[in-house]
């Protein structure tokens, strides 16, 4: 239980094993690393606040994924996560979640459970969600901020992508 911790400077979970619920509710992270770590138990970020750049790339959610309130400040990387049950993010008042001078980047996440994984009134607009391993079409997105172009919301890989974007990878996307 680390429940309302202050880490001062980098801390280093890769690699990390947590067996059973791993509790980082109410906690000021600092350019955290959780690649590749594994949630064994239940895992809340509820209220974090990420004032560095975090990385959970690769990192498997066995259980539940709790990151409602949870704010990030700089780059959030979620590309090849793993999630095999429920997963939240849920914006609270006043809290803009994800980082809107930087990227966050869920790319080829997996959701085993997608009709069990919630965005609600999260920003998109800079974030990448293209997906070639699940079908995105049964996650709950609510009340979600997208990028527009040309009157038209857009996912953020068009946008970025130099060129013509990879529509092919898109197509599960949309």
């Amino acid at each position: 239980d680390f429940g309302r911790a202050e880490f001062m400077g980098k801390a280093d979970f890769g690699q990390a094993t947590f067996y059973g619920d791993a509790y980082f509710w109410y906690d000021v992270l600092n350019n955290e690393r959780f690649e590749p770590a594994k949630f064994a138990g239940e895992a809340d970020f509820s209220e974090a606040m990420f004032k560095g750049r975090v990385c959970f790339s690769k990192a498997e959610f066995l259980d539940n994924a709790d990151f409602s309130g949870a704010k990030f400040i700089y780059k959030a990387n979620f590309s090849q996560v793993n999630f095999e049950s429920e997963a939240t993010f849920w914006r609270t008042e006043g809290n803009s979640f994800f980082s809107l001078q930087d990227e966050t980047d869920f790319t080829d996440a997996v959701y085993r459970a997608p009709e069990k994984i919630r965005f609600m009134s999260v920003s998109f607009e800079k974030c990448l969600i293209a997906n070639k391993f699940s079908d995105l079409s049964k996650i709950g997105f609510y009340d979600v901020k997208w990028p527009v172009r040309n009157k038209k919301r857009i996912v953020y890989e068009e946008i970025v992508t130099k060129g013509k974007p990879d529509y092919e990878h898109l197509k599960k996307t949309y």
